[in-house]
């Protein structure tokens, strides 16, 4: 065998300009609506501030308790399996009969309460609850709520990416939920579990060739404050986050801290975005059915109407 032979490139190192002229043809064909379009979120505000969600990136949702953080997540959930990708979520803090619950509620349109206690439900709502069956389409959503270490999200993600495969279907999404629940299952010290588990989510992305979104928790500085919407500063052992995440966002609803405002008022506060700006984007909530969506425009008053 000679030099020459001896001499082989492994097969995933790429030459840049391949790369290059790889990423020209694909921005071509996305310019002509031929190639694979980027995933909405659902709503329209979000995807123009971030460009829809991306494969082998991490956006890391983070909001005090009660903002409405796994809302976001289901609500995004929920356009990605529209679009026809499969959805893995892990969860840490709900068991999948919780998860199916705030799911029935947004199907029937009902108040969560109502699923919940099963009682004080009119005949059109329970025709609704009935009408519910059959809406999640089989094997584009999979729950998983007794994965407790990064080293089983990462084979279940494994089993679910073969599985679709087959079924030629893609990971589009996976959301842990939440990322510091995750960390507390380790034996390493605090510090160095949250590290490890931030960095291999973002190594998950990489190898789902697929979009994760982390839900994180916030110590409670931000509310010895009289501006309480979060920094980055917030999030609990927040370095390797900020490190790892190519997106961190807070989720922030005035009426946590102040009854009187709208409950329906939510922003969505983009502390980092490592291809983009940063900013706020303003969302409406549902308190009935846990969802997010764009809010409404505002009807437009006789005096701004053009008289021309």
């Amino acid at each position: 065998m000679t030099e020459d032979e001896a001499f082989v490139l492994p097969t995933d190192d790429h030459d840049g300009s391949e790369v290059m002229d790889n990423c020209v043809k694909d921005f071509l064909a996305r310019s002509r609506g031929e190639g694979p379009p980027e995933i909405s979120t659902g709503i329209a505000a979000l995807d123009r501030a971030i460009i829809g969600l991306r494969p082998k990136k991490m956006y890391v949702i983070a909001a005090r308790p009660s903002m409405g953080k796994t809302a976001m997540a289901d609500t995004i959930r929920r356009a990605v399996m529209n679009q026809g990708y499969v959805v893995c979520e892990f969860s840490l803090e709900m068991g999948k009969e919780e998860i199916g619950e705030r799911e029935l509620a947004f199907a029937a349109q009902i108040n969560l309460r109502k699923v919940m206690a099963a009682r004080e439900v009119s005949q059109a709502e329970m025709a609704r609850v009935l009408g519910a069956i059959g809406t999640v389409p089989r094997g584009l959503w999979w729950v998983y709520d007794n994965c407790f270490s990064m080293d089983d999200i990462v084979g279940r993600c494994r089993l679910a990416a073969k599985r679709a495969k087959k079924e030629n279907k893609k990971i589009g999404l996976v959301i842990i939920d939440y990322l510091q629940l995750l960390a507390d299952q380790g034996n390493e010290g605090r510090q160095q579990s949250v590290s490890a588990c931030s960095r291999m989510t973002k190594l998950l992305s990489k190898e789902m060739d697929a979009a994760v979104i982390a839900l994180s928790q916030l110590n409670r500085n931000c509310e010895f404050r009289e501006d309480k919407r979060p920094m980055m500063s917030d999030i609990r052992e927040s370095g390797s986050i900020e490190q790892d995440a190519d997106m961190i966002a807070f989720l922030y609803r005035e009426h946590v801290y102040d009854q009187s405002v709208d409950p329906g008022q939510a922003e969505f506060i983009i502390r980092k975005q490592r291809s983009g700006p940063i900013g706020t984007v303003r969302v409406r909530f549902n308190p009935r059915t846990v969802h997010f969506d764009d809010v409404p425009p505002q009807p437009v008053s006789s005096s701004e109407i053009s008289q021309e």
